[in-house]
């Protein structure tokens, strides 16, 4: 099993997100020349938190299955984002249309790209880049892996322990029932035009 696979295995595809009327988006790659260097601080961003939260997940799924990775995700998470987010400069978080914990809602620049791909099968949504006037924003999709399936699958897909562990911190989560395949939610960053420089 890869260890990538639990959290951010991100889509590759040809179809952008939607953007907010009159907000500028682009894929990643094709970023107007002043841009590209916040983009590639929120990318980097982006992979330092799948990176180091995964690494995590993993760690407590070995040691106590499932249910140890929710309380990752309920205890952690939030801290790792604003800790990576820190050391890079920029805001980075996950967000879903369909969200287990609430605090997780989209930015404003997202939402229309989040509403727009709910449903979606995870390869026809590509990553997208927005112009936010003295900053950028990205989205890279996130597809529902195998891995995932324990928290985040069907009924008969979802471990006991980790479902029990949901519903008592989460009780308005709405998080499951994703098929293999399927785009599970996004993973976004925040990039200010001119990045800042990391403290060594």
């Amino acid at each position: 099993m890869r260890a990538t696979a639990l959290v951010f295995a991100v889509a590759i595809a040809a179809v952008p997100a939607p953007s907010a009327r009159g907000q500028q988006s682009f894929a990643p790659e094709a970023a107007p020349a002043e841009l590209r260097p916040a983009v590639a601080a929120a990318d980097a961003a982006l992979v330092a938190l799948r990176q180091r939260l995964t690494a995590r997940l993993m760690e407590e799924m070995q040691k106590g299955g499932p249910a140890k990775a929710v309380a990752v995700c309920r205890d952690e998470a939030p801290a790792l984002s604003a800790e990576v987010g820190r050391a890079a400069g920029v805001v980075v978080g996950r967000t879903s249309d369909r969200l287990r914990n609430p605090e997780n809602r989209p930015p404003a620049w997202a939402e229309a790209a989040v509403k727009a791909a709910a449903g979606r099968q995870a390869a026809d949504v590509a990553p997208a880049a927005f112009a936010l006037g003295d900053k950028v924003g990205l989205l890279r999709p996130l597809a529902m892996a195998g891995p995932c399936a324990r928290c985040h699958g069907t009924a008969s897909e979802l471990d006991p322990a980790a479902a029990a562990a949901i519903r008592a911190a989460y009780p308005q989560d709405a998080a499951t029932g994703f098929r293999a395949g399927e785009l599970r939610g996004f993973a976004w960053a925040e990039a200010p035009l001119i990045a800042s420089v990391p403290e060594r």
